[in-house]
């Protein structure tokens, strides 16, 4: 839902999207902040969420490596495999 939406979202427009109760809503989107996945800003008298997409384009480019270095390791022992 914050990928799609550049502008944020108040924490009651996400929580209505969950079954769970707006307090543990509230709970998960502070650890989401703790975390700096998201950024929690006051607007008036509601709090817009806004996502933080640089922690998980940092994990993104971790996984690649080792997506990359696997991926490697397989075609050369599938060569070997082949050459046998």
């Amino acid at each position: 839902m914050l990928a799609v939406t550049p502008s944020g979202l108040s924490m009651r427009e996400i929580s209505d999207q969950f079954p769970a109760s707006r307090q543990g809503v509230a709970k998960h989107l502070g650890v989401l902040e703790s975390a700096g996945l998201i950024q929690i800003q006051s607007a008036g008298r509601e709090k817009k969420c806004l996502l933080n997409p640089l922690p998980l384009r940092e994990v993104m480019d971790w996984l690649n490596f080792f997506k990359s270095y696997w991926e490697d390791r397989l075609n050369e022992l599938k060569a070997h495999g082949e050459s046998d």
